[in-house]
Parts: C-alpha cells; structure tokens; sequence
C-alpha cells in the first residue's frame, strides 16, 4: 500500500480484491451529451397533474422541437406522517438497504445572512411545524444554512428530532428592520451604480447651509417631482430623521450629507452583492452535490432575496444555473418578508416625512429586493411564494410539487457553445401550468482540477443520503478522553467492497486508486466540522479476487450527538459510495464504556486505545466457527481512597432472535491493568450457537458510586461457513 497526503489511513487488507465491473448506465445521463429536463405539472388549483404521457410533452430548444429520448414519468406514493419517531445511535451502517421506491429529496436552504432575528424566528417556526406535521418518513432532508453555520442531514422517519434541534440553532444574521429603513438595498443599488455625485436640486436651491423645512421639502419634491433622484430623496430622509441633522439649530451642509449618504451607499451595495453571490455559491455546491441523483431535487431557499446585478452577479448566477442543470435541482424561493407593508418612514405611518412617495418605495421593496432570488427561481424551474404570511402553506405546497413530475431528457443539435439556450415545456392539456427550467448554458465540462474535484465529494457529504455507487459498511467506536480538553477519541472504521472497484494491472500487480473522505458535525455546536480528505492507492496481486477492505480513521469528537459521514470515490470509474452514522458521545467528564469491539479477528497491538488487539469490524454477520471476540473497556472509574485502584464489576447475558436466555455471564472484578486500564475482553464459541440473531447485552457496575452501566450489540450467526479468499 502506497499513502498520499499528510494524513495516512491504516488500511488493513481484510480479504483479497476482485476485478472491475462495467461502470453503470444512468438512465438519464447528465452532462453536455445529453440534456434532462425536470417538469412539474399543476392544475389551476395548484395541485400537481399525474398520469401524463410522453406525447402530451413538447421540449423546444431555441423555439425547435427536439426529439425525446427518454421519458419517466414518477409518482412518489407518500405515506402518512407519522409523527417523531424514536431516535438512536446506531452501531453500525450500510448503504447497501433493500431495495425502495423513490424518494423525495428536499434541501432546505435557509438564508441567515439577510434575516434579522424576528424574521429567522418565523421561518424555523414554519420549517418545524413543517418536518413535524407534514413530512413524510422517507422524505431526505438537509438543513444548511448560506453562512455554513449550520448543516445537517437525515432521513425524516429516524432523524426528525435531530433536524429539529439543529433548526433550533440556527441564528439570523441580517441588519434589523430599523437600519434597513434608512436605505434600502435597491436604494443602495441605484445610487452605487447609476447616479453620480452630481449636484443635487437641493443645493441648487439654496438648502447647502441651512436644514430644509418640512414646508419646503414638500413644494421642493412635491413641485419638482425629483423621486427618480435616489439620492436626494435618502438625503432627504436623512435629514427628517435628524441622521444629518441631529442636533439643530447646527445645520450640516447639504454636500456634506449627501457624502455621507453615498458612502453608506457603496457599503450596503458592497453588502448585498457579496451576499447575492454567497447565496449563488451556496446554491452551486448544493446542487453539485446532488449530482447523480436519478429525479427532481429541489432546493428551498427561506431568504429575503437578493438585487440582481448582471454585472456583479453574473459569473456567480451562470455556474449556478449550469449546477443546478446538471444536478436536476429546482430552486424555489420562499419570500421570508411575508405580507409587506409600507416602510415606517411612508407618509401613512404618520411620521411626518410627507416627501416619501410610497408607492416607489413599497414597489423597490417588494420587486427589486428579491429580482436576483425570484430570477433563479424561474430559470431553474421552481417558483416563488411571496406576499403571504403562511411560510409554513409555501413550504408545503413546493415540497409536494417534488412527490409528481416528469423527466424529459434529448440530445440536443449542437456541440456545447457555451451560450445560453432557451429551453421551454409544452403540455398538450387545457388550463395547466408548466414549471420547468427556462433554459441552460451550453458549457463544456472543465478539466477536473484536484481542488474542484474534492469540492465536489464534499457537496455530496453535505447533501446527504446514501449513495451505493461503492457498497461501504461503517462503524464507529467510542473510546477514551482525548488530547484535547473536552473531546473523546473516536475510530471510525469504513469497510469497502472491491468488487465494485476498478483495478489497473501491471507486472503482476492490480491497483486501486481510491478517494476517501470522512465528515463529522456536532448537533449541539453551531458549526463544529472535521473534514479528512486522502488519496489512497492499493497494489494487490493480480490473481486474487473478492473481499473488502477495511480502512481506520481515528477523529476527536466533541460530546453530544455527533453525525459521521464518509464517502469513498473509485478515482477510475468515478463512481462514488457515501454513508452516514449517528453517535451519541458522552462527555469525559463522567464514567461511561467505550463502545464494544464486536469481532472475529485478533490483530497486532496499536497501542494504548480500546480496540487494542481486538481487530474492529463494521460487519456483524460471522461464519458458525472460531471465536467471537467483544471487548470494552471503562473510562472515568476511580479509586474510594485516594489513589486506590477502581472496582469494576461486570457481566453478560445473551439472548437469540426467540428471546430465550443462551449464555448469562454473571457480575465479576474486572482486573485493572499496570496502565490503570479497565478493560475486559470477552469470547464466545461461534460453532456452538444456531444459525440467527443474537443480541449481547453487557452489565458492569462500579462499585465505588453504585453507577450501573449498560451496553448492548446484536449480530447473526450464519447458516454455513463461506468460503473466503
């Protein structure tokens, strides 16, 4: 074995490889060959169109008809909800499962970068009456987050309270109502971008020393009617609402004021448009990890939107409209703003700045705020749900949209140009209405850079949900307090399937060139990420065939749910597995057991850790013969007397599948080792049980403080013994 990078992997050779399989066809193969288009249906109720045909469709690129070369039409049966399910670590985890029908995939993107506090506070209220009343158990969710402060990943049937308490701790980021009153984005807009620092009628008319009147603003605006000045009329703003003014009779002079206004101007722009193009961003890697998914995914973005600014935005908007085509992704944007009203400073709301015209002002807020968001929207085939107060009606109303639609994938007529083509949908069916991509950049796949290609694998780690392009079994073993204060010390071993793995030979020797990447998130934390990127390449002999590899990874992790996800990419084939685990760590401040080391093997010494010569396995299926081993061990016991050695006590009992009692192991002194290590190792005779399910439970007990302590592990006893290479 051959390691690169600064991290190295243990990667233990657990059987022999086999050969490369022929890669797998998708059924709509996405990228510049071929085009796939997403089409969602509604009546005039807004209730989506089943059991259309591949003839009612019409796809025209550019205004000609293109040929349809594959159709699928999918009806996702939803079953009821079923309200919060329990949740639990899990010991183990595959991403090989039986087989199901397909799901929805929905990403929920809230925008706490342009929330204030308030407005965050109703989005998550409707996010979490939505997860909680109107999901469905298979539904895959990922909350995230544009500031990267937040994510998580789960299915709704068993990880509905963890998405929930992720949600919880999401925080709005955004200026308050009261400094936004003051200038507007689109205000900000227009003064950065299209008015210069020419005079102002203000300072024509003699208003450069002394504060204007209310009287005379009025005749001024009202008489002139100067409202296409932008400036001017904030100035004049400013001025009313003694931001210029603050302590008169002292006049500040009008140019001054209006520097002061267009200052602040360029700093929201500055704001906005960084913010616009992190959402474009966040969008972009969403969509790229969800790349290879077979249907309609769809990305819900809770915001306030963003200005659109062709030039500021535009590089950003054209990768994510290409992503978000190649990954089949629709964007809808859920106008976080609600119902809008006049701003305080309208005339109506008795203010006493009569120089505000209302009607521009409301007109800027509720259309070019969110141009940029509401555009995405449109050309990626979703929609916007603004002017309404029922966050919670949107949400469900766009999730459902993803349950019925139809896949129309063609070959277009040209080679990619990289222009933009139009793109639209036609049903042959009165009084409906067809949501689908406006069209789409005709680029070429870039050369894949080493640092573009891993930004990819990390996207698919965040979008979440499994991927079994490589069969991976996980398992994650909870050990002792690390080096760092606070945190314990994890194994997390990854066992990979090499059937499913292509292989070079020469002279004799195949090779494997592997990616692996292995992603933990606090549930408690804000933001707590531990991301381990590696490239591992595996020579074995050309003659052997079968098995999987096993490959270890030691993480620190903080206390508290923690989720660990892993992905291994086939560098050759590109195919790529993922699988995620839930842990439950507690905190090194209390006595707790390690988790057990369930196994078949011995292996060489690594140390001082709790797998030590116990050879850790994500499987837990074993031959009927040999040994199996289950070791733990005990952390946090101390001595009664100061100094004096921990007394442990521990026993086992072992039940099959019928629940009846086959093995019951009562309480014993567990003798402490020269290290002051608790640990007991375990072995039962495989060739003495029946074929089936078993579950283990262990007692242990310290004496000192009577705290008893409980563990648990299951595992099947196979019918026969395979035959292994």
């Amino acid at each position: 074995m051959r390691r690169y990078g600064q991290l190295g992997f243990l990667v233990l050779c657990s059987a022999a490889l086999a050969g490369a399989q022929q890669d797998e066809l998708p059924a709509f193969p996405v990228g510049a060959e071929a085009i796939v288009v997403d089409a969602v249906v509604v009546d005039a109720d807004g209730r989506p169109v089943k059991g259309l045909r591949r003839e009612d469709f019409v796809v025209e690129e550019d205004g000609h008809p293109q040929k349809l070369v594959a159709f699928d039409a999918v009806e996702i049966e939803m079953a009821p909800p079923d309200g919060p399910a329990p949740t639990g670590a899990a010991r183990h985890a595959t991403n090989l499962r039986e087989a199901a029908g397909p799901s929805r995939h929905l990403t929920l993107l809230v925008d706490d970068t342009s929330l204030d506090p308030v407005r965050t506070i109703e989005v998550k209220a409707a996010i979490a009456r939505w997860l909680t009343d109107h999901a469905r158990p298979g539904d895959q969710v990922t909350l995230v987050t544009s500031s990267d402060d937040v994510w998580w990943s789960d299915r709704v049937d068993s990880g509905r309270e963890d998405l929930l308490a992720v949600l919880e701790s999401v925080r709005g980021k955004g200026p308050p109502a009261s400094e936004r009153e003051r200038m507007s984005e689109p205000e900000a807009f227009r003064i950065a971008t299209q008015e210069g620092r020419a005079q102002s009628i203000a300072e024509t008319r003699g208003f450069a020393t002394a504060p204007p009147q209310p009287e005379q603003l009025t005749g001024l605006m009202i008489g002139t009617r100067n409202l296409h000045s932008v400036t001017e009329r904030v100035k004049q703003r400013w001025y009313t609402l003694r931001i210029c003014n603050p302590n008169p009779p002292a006049a500040e002079p009008q140019w001054s004021c209006r520097a002061r206004v267009e200052q602040r101007a360029h700093e929201l722009y500055d704001r906005a448009t960084r913010r616009g193009r992190s959402l474009l961003r966040a969008v972009e890697r969403l969509s790229a990890g969800l790349s290879g998914r077979r249907g309609r995914n769809a990305i819900l973005v809770f915001s306030e939107g963003f200005i659109h600014d062709q030039d500021a935005q535009h590089a950003a908007f054209e990768s994510a409209v290409d992503a978000s085509r190649r990954a089949n992704t629709a964007v809808y944007f859920i106008d976080a703003r609600g119902l809008l009203t006049l701003p305080a400073f309208a005339p109506e709301s008795g203010s006493g700045t009569e120089f505000i015209d209302p009607a521009i002002t409301s007109l800027e807020r509720s259309l070019v705020a969110s141009a940029g968001a509401e555009n995405l929207a449109r050309t990626t085939g979703g929609s916007t749900i603004r002017d309404t107060n029922d966050l919670l009606g949107g949400l469900a109303r766009t999730a459902e949209e993803s349950a019925v639609y139809y896949l129309l994938g063609y070959q277009p007529e040209r080679a990619p140009d990289g222009k933009w083509h139009d793109l639209e949908v036609k049903v042959d069916r009165p009084g409906v209405e067809v949501r689908a991509r406006r069209g789409y950049y005709a680029s070429a796949d870039l050369p894949d850079s080493e640092r573009s290609r891993k930004q990819r694998q990390n996207a698919k780690l965040y979008a979440g949900g499994d991927r079994d392009g490589v069969p991976l079994r996980m398992a994650s073993f909870v050990a002792g307090p690390a080096a760092t204060r606070g945190l314990i010390r994890t194994l997390v071993t990854l066992e990979v399937d090499m059937t499913a793995v292509r292989f070079a030979e020469a002279a004799g020797i195949r090779t494997a060139l592997l990616d692996v990447t292995i992603m933990a998130a606090s549930r408690e934390l804000e933001r707590r990420l531990l991301a381990v990127d590696e490239r591992v390449e595996l020579d074995v002999e050309a003659e052997a065939v079968g098995g999987w590899w096993s490959i270890y990874r030691q993480v620190e992790l903080p206390p508290g749910v923690v989720q660990v996800r892993a992905l291994v990419a086939d560098r050759r084939t590109g195919r790529i597995g993922t699988v995620g685990q839930r842990l439950e760590l507690p905190s090194a401040r209390e006595i707790y057991l390690s988790t057990p080391v369930l196994s078949d093997r011995l292996g060489p010494s690594r140390g001082e850790s709790t797998w030590d010569q116990v050879e850790p396995l994500a499987r837990r299926s074993f031959p009927p013969q040999g040994t199996l081993y289950c070791q733990y061990e005990v952390f946090g016991a101390h001595g009664s007397v100061r100094g004096g050695l921990p007394q442990v006590a521990g026993g086992y009992g072992l039940r099959d599948e019928r629940g009846q009692v086959v093995r019951l192991e009562p309480p014993s002194r567990i003798e402490v080792a020269e290290d002051g290590r608790v640990v007991r190792r375990l072995g039962i005779d495989l060739g003495s049980l029946r074929p089936g399910r078993y579950e283990l439970a262990l007692d242990v007990e310290d004496l000192d403080s009577g705290l008893d302590l409980f563990a648990s592990e299951s595992f099947v006893v196979e019918s026969a013994a395979p035959q292994r290479p």
